[in-house]
């Protein structure tokens, strides 16, 4: 296939810039140092003995969605081994925050031929298990090279990529036929799915769904619904870097908010009529929040790295609703 070619000649071309790109991404924080190994595909752990089963997990989203499925592995089989590859930094401290017995974590190499290549002599998995809409043609490639069975689970696919794959169906449709089974999240995806070329489709729903619920203080948060039911509430949950300044400013532009605002750590002017807090910190209390925003009309809490939240009382109160308006511009599912 003349496109999947180009595209195994491209990424073998650019090969010797992927040093220069991990030095780059690890100036920017989104590498971890002393893990552009792992990002080649090689390893310093040791393959434990027996089967192993491969999850591929790309993003904070995915790491979460492979808890369940992890756990419910770990049930019908205590001794299952598992190797979990994520893409980001944070996505791995969601697996490791977890300390699953008989889970090892690994960077996912970089879709080069011979980083996917190393990966997998090294690991060896009896079977691979890929999450939500993970479709890299070289780490694809090379696993149905050796024979390893592939699924797609809690498949989904949005519609900027569904229209993007469009304009190239006959690989999107080699790809996909890589997967021996595809499980997705939903009868939406499922349709794209088979318009794109898969077969063997079921639909189970989110895995999401499937994790434990969050536990909060219920006294503490009826101590505080008062206070919050008075106020409008705009959640901005699981933000990248960059994007609260781009936002500040879109409301800023838009003259619902003047050039005031105040987050933890930094002086503002006291006569506001809202209050942006921007979690910096786990050590924001709600005293701070009280003392500090009594006399806000709107509350904007901006939560960029969601695992900074140790404000049990905060999450119950978003998801109650309980607010006059609760605005969740990304999904508080990510908790």
């Amino acid at each position: 296939m003349i496109i999947f070619r180009i595209y195994k000649l491209i990424t073998k071309i650019i090969r010797p810039l992927m040093y220069p790109i991990f030095l780059y991404r690890l100036f920017k924080n989104k590498e971890e140092k002393g893990k552009y190994a792992e990002r080649r595909g090689l390893s310093s752990k040791v393959r434990p003995n027996g089967s192993l089963f491969w999850i591929h997990a790309a993003s904070v989203g995915e790491a979460l969605s492979s808890i369940p499925l992890i756990e419910e592995l770990k049930k019908l089989s205590p001794k299952i081994k598992i190797i979990i590859t994520t893409g980001t930094k944070t996505s791995k401290e969601v697996i490791i925050k977890k300390n699953i017995d008989g889970v090892i974590h690994q960077y996912a190499p970089w879709d080069v031929e011979s980083f996917c290549s190393n990966f997998l002599n090294f690991w060896q998995p009896d079977i691979a298990i890929f999450l939500e809409s993970e479709i890299w043609p070289n780490l694809l490639n090379e696993t149905n090279n050796k024979s390893i069975p592939i699924c797609l689970i809690n498949a989904r696919i949005t519609d900027r990529t569904f229209k993007n794959w469009l304009k190239f169906p006959k690989i999107i449709k080699y790809l996909l036929s890589f997967f021996s089974i595809i499980i997705a999240q939903d009868e939406f995806s499922k349709a794209k799915l088979e318009k794109l070329g898969a077969k063997n489709i079921s639909v189970y729903g989110n895995l999401k769904n499937d994790s434990k619920k969050l536990l909060y203080d219920i006294e503490g948060l009826k101590k505080y619904d008062d206070f919050f039911r008075e106020k409008d509430v705009l959640v901005l949950a699981s933000t990248h870097e960059g994007e609260e300044i781009n936002i500040v400013n879109k409301f800023k532009d838009s003259g619902l908010l003047s050039s005031n605002f105040l987050s933890p750590g930094i002086e503002s002017e006291s006569d506001f009529a809202f209050f942006i807090f921007l979690f910096i910190s786990s050590a924001v209390s709600f005293k701070f929040i009280l003392e500090k925003s009594d006399s806000s009309d709107l509350l904007i809490f901006f939560v960029p790295s969601l695992k900074l939240i140790t404000l049990e009382i905060f999450l119950g109160i978003n998801g109650s609703g309980n607010g006059k308006k609760s605005l969740h511009l990304k999904s508080l599912l990510n908790f």
